[in-house]
């Protein structure tokens, strides 16, 4: 097909009949583009969406193990300061005698006379 000065001359009515039919052709490809894309975009929302999701349960189960590890820890505190506590009173020496207690030790001096 010839152009003149950038207008389409047709020479027969049945280049016409082709250039529509090719126009139409690509106006179909074109809302098949359409189409697809709309779809790609419903997929990967649709991804974005299932991969947030797993993403919560994730967080949901980590702050659950959070919880229980920081509850553990803090029973496990309690019970370290009461078992202490416990061997302390347990261990404690009696009052009668304290350990370490100096002894004073007296000199006995000869009484013998002569």
């Amino acid at each position: 097909m010839k152009t003149l000065n950038g207008k389409l001359i047709v020479e027969a009515d049945h280049q016409l009949e082709n250039l529509t039919q090719t126009i139409e052709t690509l106006a179909q490809q074109i809302e098949v583009l359409e189409l697809n894309m709309r779809a790609i975009s419903k997929t990967e929302r649709t991804e974005h969406r299932n991969q947030i999701t797993s993403i919560q349960v994730s967080l949901q189960q980590l702050e659950r193990y959070y919880n229980r590890l920081l509850s553990t820890a803090i029973l496990t505190v309690i019970g370290l300061v009461s078992w202490s506590i416990w061997l302390s009173f347990t261990q404690n020496p009696s009052p009668a005698q304290p350990p370490h207690q100096k002894v004073a030790i007296a000199r006995i001096q000869s009484t013998t006379s002569y």
